[in-house]
């Protein structure tokens, strides 16, 4: 993966999901027409359906690529595939691989891009990132509030899971049309 000839890369992850192949998924899912009302029970108890993922990239002995994603169940449709999901990608000159980061060119990113889902604005948040950005963006793109993990309102949206990260404290780039 590496973009430079110095040494050669090390990837890095770890995951943590209930969804797919967790041991409540395995149960609730032969239940067929009783799937829905077993989720929603579930989800009175205080579960959330969740996932967590992280991964690094290393090349030369340094960090390249940093990223993470965090999805959790919202509620609504007790749908396993609906929720609110943030993610953040982080990434170095060497560790930038075009054109299959996120159809942007580094130079767009640099030194930072949200972008939101056109079909669910306020339930998925993906922040691209560069090695130039500001110390304090970088302290809000990974400031993630859980609490909504164990409440029993649930996580209504993007904002509770990364609220530090919106306008105006860091002014959005627009998306090209």
């Amino acid at each position: 993966m590496c973009s430079t000839e110095e040494g050669a890369s090390t990837e890095y992850g770890f995951q943590i999901s209930d969804v797919r192949g967790g041991v409540l998924s395995k149960l609730i899912e032969p239940l067929d027409a009783h799937e829905r009302p077993a989720r929603q029970l579930l989800y009175l108890m205080g579960h959330r359906f969740h996932y967590f993922g992280v991964s690094s990239s290393i090349c030369a002995g340094k960090v390249v690529r940093l990223k993470y994603r965090v999805w959790i169940d919202d509620n609504h449709s007790h749908d396993i595939f609906q929720g609110n999901e943030v993610s953040a990608s982080g990434f170095s000159r060497d560790g930038w691989v075009e054109p299959i980061e996120a159809d942007y060119r580094y130079e767009e990113v640099t030194p930072y891009r949200e972008r939101v889902a056109r079909n669910a604005q306020e339930h998925v948040l993906e922040v691209i990132y560069t090695a130039d950005a500001p110390a304090e963006f970088l302290y809000s793109a990974f400031d993630l509030r859980m609490w909504c993990l164990h409440s029993f309102t649930g996580c209504a949206n993007t904002r509770q899971l990364l609220p530090n990260i919106w306008p105006p404290r860091f002014p959005w780039l627009r998306d090209r049309p």
